[in-house]
């Protein structure tokens, strides 16, 4: 395999030298036409990139991404500018803003204030029918207040409320509430607010300090469509100006302002990331080789490599997500490793030798150990097709393309490269002085005593396993909180986090999800968890919730509620109120319209059910639930639970709650969301973290025996490996990192940086020259070196992303690298001269 790699490579070496300007042709045209396909493409910002698609909570949610709900809308937020109150001021200008939305083209619908349709369903439905509403405990409450001698204690206390000069509310109320029913049906209907308050006296969604309204807006494509969320924006920014906020600030939130920002935020990381990477990359050579031509050699195959990586990538995927975007940088900085290895052992080539001499010797000789190191980088890659989620396999997917081409564009044009800067004179070059990061005295340290350093290494790993293992906490735990895959110092998520606190709702949202036939079965299904849902809510547990079940009663122990309504004997009750009105002076005339309707009405209730509300015309209460598509019907509730901070088994107890009282029968219902996905996300990622190690530790066990053929040189290669991966783990806890659906890729990645790293100082230990482990630190460890310093570069640029996620992996990243390099140019040197007298 050997003599084959070389002769391939030393063959294309030739061709670029002899070639050069044919080459870089070549290149231009692919480069012209990479550009081309990249210009077209458009980041994808939604999260659902990173979800498990084959898991069925993720499956959902996938679902509630393609469908118009209330998870997809624009939240306009209106605040007071002096900040004092002005309750009619916002809600004048939220009528005006509310009408203009409500008639515009991008928007499907506007919700500012309570629904004509649901002050209909309460006057008609549910106030005839109020009873039927309420909870075992509720309506033993009632029945208490409607004995003969409460009924006439109260009708004394407001006798003696109105001899005492009563306010002209409270005489209202009197007078059309001599029983205070309303009160017990006021804090019933409470709930009908769902996931955000409304003002029950204005009817809008107005702040209880009235500094600030809220508008939801609803578009007719999801807001992963980013042109058309580009467009729905500036249409509502439109209506705003012409609305006329004078004294007014209006800030967004919500599904579409995220996108837009996430957006910006990816095509911004995309450039600053590369761009840090390219440039940090580009100091460095011109510090370690002290010539700026050399600058050059690694920028033209490093750049070209890239460009070609991520048009083959958006030919086969057709898009860029939150994670790929920020490959470049990565990338970066495991390309280059090719160009360095070769320019290092093309500096050390005696300088008697040609040019051409030079270069083509330095490919020869550097080919396999090139071309394993990126075999092994690039079965890294390929280990994340084995993860469910398509994010992880679509930046493996970029990895691996862009390893493959970085090393093509480096065989293929630097030979070229070096040709045209250095004239195709084949004289001789003087060699420039290296940095040589102290290699050398190092490497004759470690000859001299290697028991030292083996005893040293021992010793931190000892340590680290220690750390590890202490108090019985795993190594490292789950990051579930998706706002980290969302530019931090959000305005869009800062504005939501302040609607939250003035109206409800909660980042903790999750949708129970159910599918059917029918409107009427996914109705129903709802209808059963209902009182699941409400006492959630009363628990505290849920800062509100819409579902379409809330607008029914409830139907367990329906026939027993109808059994203590008829017997509370409306006759006696009404007997015993016209009786104590009479006997405290109120004129019973003046009650009559209310007597009528607890006889008729509110003591005999009818039958509530979908008839009903078809009958009343009030179909459209469902139409904010309940879509229909093509396979069927599908329901959705809105459950904001109480943000908390969850501790892991807090949050799956409470989505248990849920999910045990999911009817065994009627339409499938899935408890789904950001937090429920996350929660099942955490077993998955570690599932597929273990699956992907343990295939590419095969995988590199494989390519390491091929080409050593020897079992116990294999082992050794391995070894730095093993030591990275327990020294990452120990800083990951010790410094409080956490694993997330990011820094989880960098496992594999580490795995085959160490390997590279072993294997590269492995060829040169065991080639010809010989030189002990002094020799091969100083030769092949300033490679080994650079390629380590480019690497914490490519994936350093990450620190400066807006996105948490994307930070935190640079930082695992950096933690690898550093630990990958420490084990190769010290534990590996050291063991070799200590089994120096057993290795032949």
């Amino acid at each position: 395999m050997k003599p084959l790699v070389q002769s391939v490579l030393t063959k294309t070496a030739q061709v670029s030298w002899r070639h050069p300007l044919l080459m870089l042709c070549a290149a231009g045209v692919l480069t012209g036409a990479s550009l081309f396909v990249l210009a077209r493409v458009r980041p994808q910002t939604d999260i659902v990139n990173l979800l498990p698609q084959a898991d069925p909570v993720a499956q959902a949610f996938l679902v509630l991404t393609q469908t118009q709900s209330a998870m997809e809308s624009e939240l306009v937020y209106v605040t007071t500018a002096s900040g004092e109150p002005a309750p009619d001021r916002l809600v004048a200008f939220a009528d005006r803003l509310g009408e203009r939305l409500a008639t515009s083209g991008p928007v499907v619908s506007v919700d500012y204030r309570v629904p004509e349709d649901f002050e209909r369903y309460v006057r008609h439905i549910y106030l005839p029918n109020a009873l039927l509403y309420l909870n075992d405990e509720e309506l033993a409450e009632l029945t208490a207040m409607l004995t003969t001698e409460a009924i006439d204690r109260r009708i004394a206390r407001n006798a003696a409320t109105l001899a005492g000069g009563a306010s002209t509310f409270m005489k209202r109320l009197i007078g059309e509430d001599p029983l205070s029913l309303r009160s017990t049906f006021t804090a019933e209907l409470k709930r009908f607010r769902g996931e955000y308050r409304y003002d029950l006296e204005s009817r809008h969604y107005l702040s209880a300090d009235g500094k600030a309204i809220l508008l939801r807006v609803a578009g007719r494509r999801p807001a992963q469509d980013i042109d058309f969320a580009g467009t729905l924006h500036e249409e509502i920014a439109r209506l705003v100006a012409e609305a006329d906020p004078e004294g007014l600030t209006v800030r967004y939130g919500g599904a579409y302002a995220i996108a837009l920002e996430t957006s910006s935020g990816i095509r911004r990381d995309t450039m600053v990331t590369m761009t840090g990477a390219v440039v940090a990359l580009l100091l460095l050579f011109g510090v370690v080789y002290r010539r700026p031509i050399r600058v050059l050699f690694a920028l033209v195959p490093l750049l070209l490599g890239l460009v070609w990586a991520f048009a083959l990538f958006v030919v086969a995927k057709g898009e860029i997500t939150v994670i790929t975007a920020v490959g470049g940088g990565m990338l970066a900085g495991l390309g280059v490793d090719f160009t360095i290895h070769i320019l290092s052992r093309y500096e050390t080539m005696p300088s008697g030798l040609s040019r051409e001499d030079r270069l083509v010797s330095s490919v020869r000789r550097c080919g396999p150990g090139i071309v394993a190191a990126a075999l092994t980088t690039a079965a890294g890659f390929a280990m994340f097709s084995l993860t469910g989620f398509p994010g992880i396999r679509q930046l493996g997917l970029l990895g691996f393309i862009g390893i493959l081409t970085t090393l093509i564009a480096t065989i293929g044009l630097l030979p070229a490269v070096v040709r045209l800067a250095y004239g195709p004179i084949a004289g001789q070059a003087s060699r420039p002085a290296l940095v040589g990061f102290g290699l050398g005295r190092l490497g004759r340290g470690i000859q001299s005593r290697p028991r030292p350093w083996t005893f040293a290494a021992a010793l931190v790993t000892v340590g680290a396993l220690v750390l590890l293992i202490q108090h019985r906490t795993p190594p490292f735990s789950f990051e579930g909180d998706f706002r980290q895959m969302h530019p931090s110092r959000s305005q869009s998520l800062s504005v939501q986090a302040e609607i939250f606190d003035k109206f409800g709702g909660s980042f903790e949202s999750a949708f129970l999800v159910a599918r059917g036939c029918s409107s009427a079965e996914v109705v129903g299904a709802f209808q059963k968890v209902e009182r699941t849902l409400r006492g959630l809510a009363e628990e505290g547990l849920l800062v509100g919730y819409s579902s379409p079940g809330m607008f029914l009663p409830d139907p367990a122990g329906l026939e027993g509620r109808l059994e203590k309504i008829r017997a509370l004997e409306s006759d006696r009750i009404l007997a015993d109120l016209s009786a104590s009105l009479e006997r405290h002076g109120f004129d019973v005339e003046h009650y009559k319209e209310h007597m009528d309707f607890l006889r008729d009405s509110l003591l005999q209730p009818g039958s509530v059910d979908l008839g009903l509300f078809a009958s009343k015309g009030l179909d459209s209460l469902f139409d904010r639930f309940v879509y229909q598509t093509a396979e069927g019907c599908i329901g959705v509730a809105t459950l904001s639970f109480t943000e908390a901070h969850w501790l892991k088994s807090e949050r799956q107890r409470a989505y248990a709650r849920v999910e045990e009282a999911l009817p065994s029968d009627g339409p499938e219902m899935v408890l789904t969301g950001i937090g429920p996905v996350s929660v099942r996300a955490e077993s998955l990622i570690a599932r597929d973290v273990k699956r992907m190690v343990g295939c590419l530790l095969l995988a590199v066990v494989v390519i390491v025996f091929l080409h050593f053929r020897r079992a116990t040189v294999t082992l050794l290669v391995l070894m730095p490996v093993v030591l990275t991966l327990i020294w990452l783990l120990a800083a990951m806890k010790l410094f409080g990192i956490h694993l997330n659906l990011v820094n989880v890729v960098v496992f594999p990645l580490v795995i085959g940086i160490g390997i590279d790293d072993a294997l590269h100082l492995m060829f040169r230990y065991r080639a010809p020259e010989g030189g002990g482990v002094a020799g091969m630190l100083e030769s092949t460890g300033h490679a080994v070196v650079m390629t380590t310093l480019t690497t914490a570069i490519g994936f350093g640029s990450m620190a400066v992303c807006s996105t948490p996620g994307i930070r935190s992996m640079g930082y695992v990243a950096v933690l690898g690298v550093a630990g990958a390099l420490i084990a190769s140019i010290v534990v590996l040197p050291a063991v070799l001269r200590f089994i120096d007298r057993r290795e032949p």
